[in-house]
């Protein structure tokens, strides 16, 4: 980061509080009621879960 930081001319500061904003979840009190519990779900799901999920997830895409 900081490589990025100097070829740029930021602050280091400046580029974690945007890596940080960027990666957080989304709020989900906009999304539908019935659906808020499970997206909360979805934001503590660990990543070998979420590789699973993503596999299978494709699987099913493509009828395999």
């Amino acid at each position: 980061m900081v490589r990025i930081a100097e070829a740029t001319h930021q602050p280091v500061e400046a580029l974690v509080t945007q890596s940080a904003i960027s990666n957080l979840p989304p709020f989900t009190e906009n999304a539908p009621t019935d659906i808020q519990p499970e997206l909360l779900r979805m934001q503590i799901v660990d990543k070998d879960e979420l590789t699973i999920q993503n596999s299978k997830f494709k699987k099913f895409q493509t009828g395999i």
